[in-house]
């Protein structure tokens, strides 16, 4: 029974960690898609470049998702 009860528990936590991992890499491109950051150094614009919409990393996003637990 606690055997059972811990693979649970265990599975509980890997659901919340993919989660937390899913929700960390949509901040990141939310953050980074809404304020503006340049750094210019000698005409170079290495910061500013516009980011693409999420709807473009949704592929990737589901591909990566499920390998968050491992």
């Amino acid at each position: 029974m606690l055997r059972r009860h811990r693979e649970y528990r265990t599975k509980i936590h890997q659901i919340v960690d993919a989660g937390l991992f899913a929700l960390g890499f949509f901040l990141a491109h939310w953050i980074r898609s809404h304020w503006t950051f340049s750094l210019n150094l000698g005409g170079w614009n290495l910061l500013g470049d516009p980011i693409r919409p999420f709807s473009e990393y949704l592929v990737l996003y589901l591909a990566i998702l499920p390998m968050a637990p491992l």
